[in-house]
């Protein structure tokens, strides 16, 4: 029981990691100003400019993300089969667009780290 309480407790806070990647979009796309993703075309640390159609499709990617984040954290609350492969998948994507963008994005890869971590080595709640 404690153990599939804490498997949704989880799957929530993966759940919330993937909305965060929206704000990127969002950003990006010029869809909605926030003070800490301000919007941008330059990644790694402002080394590579992307121009407006780059840092879009940078954008796209985020919502990637976001969209594979919130499915995987489904699948791993409903315990699914395939969350784990989903979940890496996206843990990985997310690794490269945080180093990419990693002044904004400082946290992103302990949390990525730990999401692979969790993918590799957490238990499944049925067993």
């Amino acid at each position: 029981m404690v153990l599939t309480i804490f498997y949704f407790v989880i799957a929530f806070i993966i759940f919330m990691h993937g909305l965060v990647h929206l704000f990127y979009f969002l950003s990006y796309w010029q869809i909605y100003n926030f003070d800490e993703f301000p919007y941008k075309t330059t990644v790694l640390f402002g080394r590579i400019d992307l121009g407006p159609v780059g840092i879009r499709i940078f954008g796209v990617l985020f919502l990637v993300a976001t969209i594979g984040f919130v499915i995987a954290a489904i699948g791993m609350a409903l315990d699914t089969p395939w969350w784990r492969t989903l979940m890496a998948v996206m843990a990985l994507l997310s690794m490269a667009l945080t180093l990419l963008d990693f002044k904004m994005a400082y946290g992103g890869p302990i949390v990525n780290i730990l999401i692979l971590l969790l993918v590799e080595f957490y238990p499944s709640p049925g067993g």
